[in-house]
């Protein structure tokens, strides 16, 4: 005895108008089904997939326009305004974060000698932060020889932990 033989012998009992009410219901539930559990499931993911190429086209775009923006003014001959201080680099990290309104997010300052320091910031901007990086560069000859960034929940902001040292 085959284990389809009694829907077989159900279907076979029921009458002509009904065998093509459940012929089409069955198609129906099959298309149905393949929907919610293949079809939608893929085109979501596409279309999350999707945004998210657009997302990074948008960025791409950004980033060129900044890199061409950089080049002409490294072609503009704009000099830094370096200073050859003797100031500890933390004492120069601290004036530099006030001056540049980050010391709010500035949660640790650990000093590594007169020519190193730790910084650690929190809940900080990220396109503030970069600015006061390339200031303290710049303008003081210190650089960051090393810097961990975290994303936050928030957008635009980020944790950080940065290592800056004097230029030898």
């Amino acid at each position: 005895m085959n284990q389809l033989d009694p829907i077989t012998n159900w279907y076979a009992s029921l009458q002509a108008k009904e065998r093509t009410m459940v012929a089409v219901m069955s198609v129906v539930i099959v298309l149905t089904l393949f929907y919610l559990l293949a079809w939608e499931p893929v085109y979501k993911g596409y279309e999350v997939e999707r945004q998210k190429l657009e997302s990074q086209k948008s960025i791409l775009v950004w980033m060129k326009q900044a890199q061409q923006e950089v080049r002409n003014l490294r072609a503009s001959g704009v000099k830094s305004t370096r200073r050859s201080s003797n100031t500890p680099v933390s004492i120069v990290i601290e004036q530099t974060a006030a001056s540049s309104g980050l010391k709010s997010q500035v949660s640790k300052i650990e000093s590594s000698g007169k020519n190193s320091s730790r910084v650690k910031l929190a809940n900080v901007s990220f396109n503030q932060m970069i600015l006061w990086i390339n200031t303290i560069e710049q303008n003081h000859g210190i650089v960051t020889s090393s810097i961990n960034i975290e994303k936050t929940d928030k957008p635009g902001l980020v944790n950080a932990k940065i290592t800056f040292s004097k230029r030898e």
